[in-house]
């Protein structure tokens, strides 16, 4: 398999499980820890895997250096999504709605 499959089949899981995510909701706490456990860990190796081998890979070339510094700065607005989801209750009545608003986010979809 090839690096651009892998990432394309990684998006899709970590949206697959997203939708699963936001279907939740506040009796089922246990299910939302569970699944956001899930995607926070997908998310964390995925965003290495970009980091540590496709983005250097893609730095090398000029007109690509733009593309990678977009998904660096992706990074660091995922990373700060998941921190404030992480921060809240799953029974918190907001979590849900949190969740909802920053789902595309999350996809890089409005990043």
């Amino acid at each position: 398999m090839n690096a651009l499959t892998l990432l394309k089949r990684d998006h899709a899981a970590v949206k697959e499980i997203l939708e699963e995510l936001d279907r939740t909701t506040d009796r089922g706490v246990k299910t939302r820890q569970e699944l956001f456990s899930k995607v926070k860990r997908d998310l964390e190796l995925h965003e290495a895997i970009e980091e540590e081998i496709f983005y250097p890979a893609l730095k090398k070339h000029p007109k690509a250096k733009e593309i990678v510094l977009e998904g660096f700065e992706e990074h660091h607005v995922v990373n700060g999504i998941v921190a404030e989801l992480g921060a809240v209750p799953f029974d918190d009545e907001t979590w849900g709605a949190k969740l909802t608003a920053r789902k595309d986010e999350l996809m890089g979809e409005n990043a």
